[in-house]
């Protein structure tokens, strides 16, 4: 079933509260001269009116049941027939009032005419629950059928007891498994009734499209049967009204059928309907009420009508809105993925779909666990019945707490089997009371309960008619609406689709890895933080054998930990002039306050991205700035290295970051680069330094903010080095450099080098399971020279040379600095390894 909206005005004088949305559908109905002319039914029990296929509004007269054109004005006395059926003069006519031919303006001049001759009497929808929702609740259920149009079946009271309280599809069970057993509806059924009118007495429209009687009819059951009925056992709150009474007629529903005489299905007061008084018996006040239908008729054979309808409108009853866009302007609201909206007709109404989670919270069935940061979640499989599987999760906006998302796994299954599709089912939610005590709760472009989509379509097909619109919602997009589908198996502040508050710029809990398991349960993480690296593998004291002049074996000790694989990266050597000044990650409490010093605009954010940590710089009305505490001496190096590792903030666009070595207030060397929104290392080399500087590191603009996350300054030219030892790599290169994953054992032999080369390699750990470690740091560097097919060695010192010392990755240091530790020592053609104790 596909939901159709028009551009309507909704009527609010004198109409009922709630009422179920039209059901999707193309009648095609004889007329007098012979023709068949097709039409669509829009709207609901507030609002509807019917449309030719071409969209044309039209109207059904009394006498012979034909469709005539409507304008704002009145009532036309042409025949309407479908487009290929015009003749000269309906065309002449369409022409010639083709500007007034709106639904949207017939509607106003509808509403302004009723508010004429009518006396305002509208009550505003029910705010809370009209029925208990928990524990034991008694309904009266009142069969009624009219003078002309009785029940279907020769014993209705049989049929209705069956329809409400036995089996596996009853309402009963339905209301039973949404609450797992929480709340029991006792349905007793009474009648039938015969009314002593016809049908049209009290579902005829008016001019304005509401029934003419609805509440009369409700009354004249209610007194009708009050001989049988004890009213006051249905007053399960004590507070001296009866709940709800529910009134069942014969026949269809005009929701659902193209028969206008027929009662619309609703929810309603009496004493704000046509009746306009409430009705007492057993010292009850009966006043609260909710209509359904009898058949079905929709396949051209009338049936028994499914429970969705009846769940919908007695969901009412219970305190829910409609969560659909009552105006019809278009706005998706959720679709078939509620009760509330148009799921109540999946598999034509007869498995209607279950509960949400927020649904479920809302009555009070549940409790939606808040997130935890950095947590991996296995959600089972909701609405099986089970309390112990009804698990969702929900993360709050931080700059709204009644902005929310809830996260629950939806599939195939029980009241869940004729969903569109399976998966996380992603719901955004910005609640106000007033719209939900109003009922406009997705009747504006801000969509306050609504679904992320994880294709980031929330399609709906628009035809464009005579300058009218109308809409139908798309069914092969809604199969892309749960999570993961596709590549789609993340959800954060910058995906496609994004979290995309409706306060604030960013929510910070990113929904990472999502994944179905063969159970059928769906996992994924939020705000992944960085989990615990795997050691170091082990390259001291451990000699690669080379095995002639373009291979060799390298070789490490096995992690301590299990359930690993080592990845291997092999390198020409290089030698390298610059070495390491300081290493700094900024973390909330961390000692990068010894070194640095804040300016302008900063402060901490936590989970920014999966990132465990960073400092955010700049504001809407600053820029912000770090700035080391300490000088650094520049020695015989002619530039200083600066490698940081950032990202933008939020939405912000073309993001400068400017980094600069100073002495005092004078810029030495600066330069700037700009900024993605995804982390990456950011390489500046600040050249023609003289003398002591310290390092800046600022924002350019207002509104032009970042995320800093670590900052290493080099003394020297580390440009090209420090990519080289921050990189990951992952697949193989060639012979200057290669990189072999998945290796499990502790040595792996290397062949096709350059003859005679020099190489480098080094080695890290990677977890096989995710979830408990991260990959280890690379290992320290181990020099192999193919040359003289041996490893560099330990070699005495020659005298006539100059001797130079690097760490173990490969950076030259200064030996006056040099702490404990292994280092290598180059003199001359030789080297060695020496130990500082």
């Amino acid at each position: 079933m596909r939901k159709i909206w028009i551009s309507l005005i909704a009527m609010s004088i004198a109409m009922p509260s709630t009422a179920v949305i039209a059901r999707k559908g193309v009648y095609n109905i004889a007329q007098s001269d012979g023709s068949t002319i097709s039409v669509i039914k829009v709207g609901d029990e507030r609002s509807h009116i019917y449309m030719t296929t071409d969209g044309i509004p039209v109207y059904r007269t009394d006498s012979t049941e034909d469709f005539h054109y409507m304008t704002p004005s009145g009532r036309s006395d042409i025949k309407a027939h479908n487009a290929d059926r015009r003749d000269y003069n309906e065309l002449s006519f369409l022409r010639e009032n083709i500007t007034d031919l709106s639904a949207g303006q017939i509607l106003q001049s509808r509403i302004r005419l009723s508010q004429r001759v009518k006396t305002a009497n509208a009550t505003s929808p029910h705010k809370t629950s009209e029925v208990v929702n928990k524990g034991k609740a008694k309904i009266p259920v009142l069969l009624v059928q009219y003078a002309d149009k009785k029940f279907i079946d020769s014993d209705p009271l049989a049929t209705f007891e069956r329809f409400f309280k036995d089996g596996d599809e009853s309402a009963r069970q339905y209301f039973e498994d949404q609450s797992n057993g929480l709340f029991q509806p006792q349905f007793d059924v009474y009648g039938p009734y015969t009314l002593s009118g016809n049908r049209a007495t009290y579902g005829g429209n008016d001019y304005w499209g509401n029934d003419k009687g609805v509440g009369t009819m409700v009354a004249q059951a209610c007194i009708g049967l009050s001989g049988q009925i004890d009213f006051s056992q249905y007053d399960n709150d004590g507070d001296g009204q009866c709940d709800t009474v529910i009134v069942l007629y014969a026949g269809e529903g005009e929701a659902s059928s193209d028969v206008d005489e027929s009662v619309w299905p609703c929810q309603w007061e009496l004493s704000s309907s046509d009746y306009k008084k409430s009705l007492s018996y057993n010292s009850t006040t009966i006043d609260r009420f909710a209509v359904f239908n009898e058949l079905n008729v929709a396949s051209g054979t009338p049936k028994v009508e499914g429970i969705g309808t009846f769940c919908h409108e007695f969901s009412h009853c219970l305190g829910l809105p409609d969560f659909y866009d009552t105006n019809y302007n278009g706005h998706f609201g959720m679709s078939y993925w509620s009760l509330m909206d148009s799921g109540c007709y999946n598999n034509d109404g007869y498995t209607p779909i279950g509960y949400s989670a927020y649904e479920k919270e809302f009555m009070g069935w549940l409790t939606i666990e808040p997130a935890t940061e950095n947590t991996l979640y296995t959600l089972p499989l909701f609405n099986s019945g089970n309390s112990a599987t009804d698990k969702a999760v929900k993360i709050t906006n931080p700059a709204d707490t009644d902005e929310y998302y809830i996260i629950e796994n939806r599939a195939n299954q029980g009241w869940d089997e004729y969903m569109p599709a399976e998966g996380l089912m992603i719901t955004h939610v910005t609640y106000s009371q007033s719209a939900w005590n109003n009922n406009t709760v997705n009747d504006y472009d801000l969509q306050r309960m609504t679904i992320i989509p994880a294709d980031g379509e929330l399609k709906l097909n628009s035809y464009s008619y005579y300058g009218d619109t109308y809409y139908e919602a798309d069914e092969e997009s809604l199969r892309g609406d749960l999570w993961p589908y596709g590549q789609t198996d993340a959800l954060t502040d910058d995906t496609t689709p994004s979290f995309s508050p409706n306060t604030g710029s960013a929510v910070g809990m990113p929904v990472t890895e999502m994944a179905r398991n063969s159970d059928g349960t769906i996992s994924f993480w939020i705000a992944k933080g960085q989990l615990p690296p795997l050691p170091t593998p082990d390259v001291s004291d451990i000699t690669p054998e080379v095995n002639g002049s373009d291979s060799f074996t390298a070789i490490w000790q096995a992690s301590d930990i299990d359930d690993v694989t080592y990845t291997l990266n092999v390198f020409e050597h290089q030698d390298v002039s610059y070495e390491l000044a300081l290493s700094s990650k900024f973390v909330k409490n961390g000692d990068y306050t010894d070194n640095w010093s804040t300016e302008g605009s900063t402060e901490f954010y936590t989970n920014i991205g999966g990132t465990t940590e960073a400092i955010k710089l700049g504001s809407s009305s600053k820029t912000g700035a770090v700035v080391t505490k300490s000088g650094f001496a520049i020695g015989s190096y002619d530039c200083a290295t600066v490698v940081i590792n950032a990202r933008s903030f939020g939405s912000d666009s073309d993001v400068k970051m400017k980094v600069s070595a100073m002495s005092g207030s004078t810029t030495l060397s600066s330069s700037e680069v700009t900024i993605t929104n995804s982390a990456a290392d950011y390489v500046v080399l600040l050249p023609q330094i003289t003398g002591d500087f310290t390092i800046r590191i600022e924002t350019v603009a207002s509104k032009k903010r970042a995320y800093l996350y670590s900052a290493d300054i080099y003394l020297g030219d580390a440009a090209s080095a420090s990519a080289k030892s921050r990189q990951v790599p992952v697949v193989s290169g060639d012979q200057t450099d290669m990189t072999i994953s998945g290796i499990t054992g502790t040595q792996y032999t290397v062949t096709g080098l350059k003859p005679g080369a020099v190489y480098d390699y080094r080695v890290k750990a990677v977890p096989t399971n995710d979830g408990e470690y991260s990959d280890s740091p690379w290992s320290a560097t181990v020099t192999v020279d193919l040359s003289s097919a041996s490893v560099l060695d330990y070699t005495e010192d020659s005298e006539s040379e100059a001797a130079e010392y690097f760490n173990l990755q490969g950076i030259r240091v200064n030996p006056d600095s040099m702490k404990s530790g292994i280092y290598i020592k180059r003199q001359g053609s030789e080297s060695s390894k020496i130990y500082i104790k």
